[in-house]
């Protein structure tokens, strides 16, 4: 979908050391980032959680995903799709999640930052 992207990975950040080097630093949790696939028509971003206890609420990705919506969508909304699989379902659970893209604010560097409100079927 044009102006919304969802980002591979998460970049490094350099580091200066007190040599005035540049050194890059690899966070354990950066390799925790889910898998993201992209085709022409989707994007697919999995992450496998293991065994999950019932009704236990639990984080479906360790490292939330970062997701950018471009200020051409402003005012509209996405809907993305979700579904989970998992051995004991006989088929998988799929949602809707209504993405609502409102007008960006005004931050204190005058750089638009978009806000969005998510609702789910």
């Amino acid at each position: 979908m044009d102006g919304l992207l969802v980002a591979p990975e998460v970049t490094v950040e350099p580091y200066h050391d007190s040599y005035g080097f540049n050194t890059f630093i690899y966070p354990e949790f950066r390799s925790k980032y889910p898998e993201v696939i992209e085709s022409e028509k989707d994007t697919v971003i999995m992450e496998s959680v293991g065994d999950i206890k019932h009704h236990i609420p639990i984080l479906a990705f360790e490292e939330p995903v970062r997701i950018f919506f471009n200020s051409s969508l402003q005012g509209e909304s996405i809907e993305i799709g979700c579904e989970i699989f998992g051995k004991n379902l006989k088929k998988p659970i799929t949602k809707i999640l209504n993405v609502h893209l409102k007008a960006p604010i005004q931050a204190d560097d005058k750089d638009d930052i978009p806000q969005a409100s998510i609702d789910s079927d």
